[in-house]
């Protein structure tokens, strides 16, 4: 049994994001991990003839970065819980699943979505393909939600990652004392005659 001691909270500052922090940072302080809160500046991609333009644009995007992860050093202050940083520039999702897997981080953890520019930039599809090609088990954790590990869902579909996932999430419910681990399959029964 394994519980996730090493987590990376990838930070927004929406309100999800905010909620998805103040969550790991009661999974790290209960059962003794490590946490570290990660924004990524986004490489502005348009292209820009003047360099002055291009400098203001990343200026702001890091000034709001920085905002960023200084709320998030008063939520971890708040939580009493201690709270490394990091902010880097790049493409959000990949530099999420890099620092991932060079930190060894059992656990990836983000909002549901954002909302201001920066938001949007690293929620949304960049959570989908942090869960997608992360290999770090990745966690979306949606607005007021609180994260109980009572009872476990495991969606189930015909996929070579089956065994993994069911094995996975055995596991977690016996390393938090889960009182119920649940199995769904959905089935498509709509069906196109041509």
């Amino acid at each position: 049994m394994s519980r996730y001691r090493k987590i990376l909270a990838a930070i927004d500052g929406s309100d999800s994001s905010k909620n998805a922090l103040r969550e790991a940072c009661r999974q790290v302080k209960k059962y003794n991990g490590l946490l570290t809160a990660m924004t990524v500046v986004p490489i502005h991609q348009a292209e820009v003839e003047v360099l002055t333009v291009r400098e203001r644009i990343i200026s702001t995007l890091r000034a709001e970065c920085e905002k960023i992860v200084d709320e998030a050093r008063k939520i971890a202050e708040e939580e009493d819980v201690f709270l490394r940083t990091k902010l880097v520039e790049g493409e959000p999702s990949m530099a999420i699943i890099d620092e991932a897997e060079e930190g060894g981080y059992d656990l990836v953890v983000v909002g549901r979505e954002g909302q201001s520019h920066i938001e949007k930039v690293l929620m949304g599809s960049v959570a989908a393909r942090i869960i997608g090609m992360s290999q770090s088990d990745v966690l979306v954790i949606p607005g007021d939600a609180a994260i109980a590990w009572r009872n476990i869902l495991l969606v189930v579909e015909r996929s070579k990652y089956l065994d993994v996932a069911a094995k996975k999430a055995m596991d977690i419910g016996k390393s938090y004392g889960s009182d119920i681990v649940k199995a769904i399959c959905v089935v498509d029964v709509t069906q196109t005659n041509s």
